[in-house]
């Protein structure tokens, strides 16, 4: 009868480890997936803001002009569009949905930046801050910061 109990004890000791393991896995496969997801979310908008012309002819303003606004961001026409722009559930440039994005939430900001890249918020300066955050349902995942000189920008031309 002692041998019953104990193997008994035994057993359950194993098993609760074994099942705290598969949970863990568990846990852990599924932050891997929220890191990734929200890294290439934000690095995908980041480039495509690098990429957009800082557009020196004219006077630049936070966010996009009333022809833009509302529609996909294939009409940005340059850099300070981005502002404030954001999109629940992701999408891609032409305004369709990022499939396997939702309960996503991505969002953009440019700002202005001076000497020493403390944000200001003069968008006709000659350094800009651009800033893109992803979240998911539950809370902030990413947050990338890139920071785009007029030097670079005529380097490019």
């Amino acid at each position: 009868m002692i041998e019953v109990v104990i193997s008994t004890a035994l057993i359950s000791v194993v098993l609760v480890g074994a099942l705290n393991a598969v949970g863990q896995s568990a846990k852990t496969a599924e932050a891997t997936r929220t890191g990734a997801m929200s890294a290439w979310l934000a690095d995908d908008l980041l480039a495509e803001m690098m990429a957009a012309p800082a557009a020196f002819t004219e006077v630049l303003t936070r966010g996009p002009e009333s022809d833009e606004v509302g529609r996909a961001r294939s009409v940005f026409d340059d850099l300070s569009d981005y502002h404030g722009w954001t999109s629940s559930p992701p999408q891609q440039t032409d305004g369709t949905v990022i499939p396997g994005t939702s309960g996503w939430t991505r969002s953009a900001n440019v700002y202005g930046a001076d000497s020493t890249l403390s944000r200001t918020n003069d968008l006709n300066g000659t350094t800009w801050i651009l800033e893109v955050v992803v979240s998911n349902e539950r809370r902030q995942v990413t947050r990338r910061v890139a920071v785009r000189t007029e030097a670079a920008e005529e380097a490019r031309q």
